[in-house]
């Protein structure tokens, strides 16, 4: 919570409709805000805003090296298969209970589609990530035809599609 923003989770088997959200504080109501939801809108989470939250096999995060400060980061290699991990895919199966923190890994009912540097990337497995509220974990193989630097990583879950965040790759 900000002045000017308030995140807050949805269950995720909601279906698609227009709602209004009103916010209590000491200071009283707000007014009502129309918001539409939608089955699913699957958004990366970034290390920066711009760089995608991605980790090698082993843990460490898989980033430009350097990018940040406190932590050792080393790129993704083309054929590696990294995690990343998203808000916003939508409903598992079987479905997660409502209130409660996932404890399990809980898979998408459909496989989403990633793309690495505008190139298809095998999605390895796409579930709820256990022990974490409203994030999703997919196992992504980096193309083995993705060139070096900076690439766009955009994700698909139905018709749905993620902003783009950058995956720095180096061979």
């Amino acid at each position: 919570v900000s002045p000017t923003q308030v995140n807050f989770l949805l269950p995720s088997d909601l279906a698609s409709t227009a709602v209004q959200v009103q916010v209590r504080n000491p200071a009283g109501l707000s007014t009502l805000l129309p918001i539409t939801v939608q089955a699913n809108a699957p958004q990366s989470l970034t290390l920066d805003g711009k760089y995608v939250f991605a980790a090698h096999a082993n843990g460490a995060i898989a980033a430009k090296s350097g990018l940040l400060a406190s932590t050792t980061t080393t790129p993704a290699a083309p054929g590696e298969t990294i995690a990343l991990y998203l808000t916003g895919c939508g409903a598992t199966s079987p479905a997660l209970i409502a209130g409660q923190v996932p404890t399990q890994a809980n898979p998408l009912p459909a496989t989403p589609t990633v793309t690495i540097g505008g190139i298809s990337a095998t999605v390895a497995s796409a579930t709820v990530a256990p022990g974490l509220a409203g994030v999703y974990q997919l196992n992504v193989q980096v193309p083995a035809a993705a060139p070096n630097g900076d690439l766009p990583v955009v994700v698909q879950v139905g018709t749905a599609s993620s902003v783009p965040a950058q995956l720095t790759v180096l061979k």
